[in-house]
């Protein structure tokens, strides 16, 4: 799955190992809480932080980036796994 690929290649968590500007060229931003999507996009990762997201069409990364073309991925925000069984433990009894 693109996504998956695209979390291994390219977390926050890895960019800030580099202590460097990180540009993921070509993905597709999603924004569910709009229900839209933006495809062919830069997305500048300073450190662990997300400095700015902006169309690809005439974008120049600055020199010494890290640049990853990662056309057909997808960025989504982080999800919260919710998914829990409070009442199936062993240790209950019942």
């Amino acid at each position: 799955m693109a996504l998956a690929s695209l979390v291994a290649i390219a977390s926050p968590a890895r960019a800030a190992a580099d202590d460097g500007l990180t540009v993921l060229r070509g993905v597709t931003l999603v924004d569910p809480a709009a229900g839209t999507s933006r495809a062919d996009m830069i997305l500048e990762l300073a450190g662990s932080r997300i400095r700015r997201a902006l169309p690809a069409a005439s974008y120049v990364p600055p020199a010494g980036a890290r640049v990853l073309d990662l056309p057909g991925r997808y960025v989504t925000p982080g999800f919260v796994d919710m998914h829990v069984h409070l009442l199936l433990h062993p240790w209950d009894a019942e």
